[in-house]
């Protein structure tokens, strides 16, 4: 359930991003048109699933996207599934930021 709650955070927070931010600064709104797919909802979930190490979600969420989009070519598939390698990776630096933020306090 956290991990649900974590990703509708990130979600909200990078529908802010786009209508608040991203008018005035074209390198977010470049970063903000790459990882759009389906509405930031693939990106959101793989960021709440780097944050929280949860490997069996992250396949059913790839799985998922696979089964979705199936007609694809491989431009798209790489388009389809960017979203999700990038959210990985910023749940995991959020997850050792925090850590790291721990271990000073």
């Amino acid at each position: 359930m956290r991990v649900l709650t974590h990703g509708v955070l990130v979600y909200f927070i990078v529908q802010g991003l786009q209508y608040a931010v991203a008018p005035h600064a074209p390198g977010i709104t470049t970063i903000l048109r790459t990882i759009n797919y389906a509405g930031y909802a693939p990106f959101s979930l793989s960021v709440s699933i780097g944050l929280h190490n949860a490997r069996m979600l992250c396949i059913a969420l790839v799985a998922a996207i696979i089964l979705l989009g199936y007609p694809f070519t491989i431009p798209e598939l790489a388009h389809m599934l960017q979203p999700v390698g990038a959210g990985i990776l910023l749940g995991q630096l959020v997850k050792q930021g925090l850590t790291k933020e721990a271990e000073h306090a």
